[in-house]
């Protein structure tokens, strides 16, 4: 008898990241050494894939860092990372880089992934 009073798009615009997310190396577990996060699951399966801190840092941008449903997957992973656990967890792996790269004065995209990486330990975050 109603309809919403708004759109709901679940997923718009991605940037094209250094490194974009596939389901394909999603299940297959793939590694990164900038791993930055663990994605959650779906459907019960596919447990901890990891997220590379390339696919927050757009390819021709520069200090742009994004997450969540707008991080570098393809369209098959869209209703895996929007997902706001997922969003937590590439939003708070944004954040510590931005303020290392403003720390340090470097350019997002030149940000020490070890520093970033242990920051994000440092914070009790999970890497894996």
């Amino acid at each position: 008898m109603e309809t919403a009073p708004q759109i709901g798009v679940r997923i718009t615009r991605v940037i094209e990241g250094e490194e974009t997310l596939t389901l394909e190396n999603a299940k297959a577990g793939k590694k990164y050494d900038d791993c930055v996060g663990i994605g959650g699951a779906w459907h019960g399966d596919h447990l901890g894939w990891q997220i590379p801190y390339r696919s927050l840092v757009p390819k021709n941008v520069e200090n742009i860092i994004t997450a969540g449903r707008s991080l570098s997957a393809e369209p098959l992973m869209s209703d895996v990372v929007r997902v706001i656990p997922n969003c937590w967890v590439s939003g708070h792996a944004a954040g510590v880089a931005a303020a290392l790269a403003v720390k340090t004065g470097v350019l997002a995209r030149n940000v020490s992934i070890p520093d970033v990486q242990k920051t994000l330990l440092e914070q009790n975050a999970y890497l894996g």
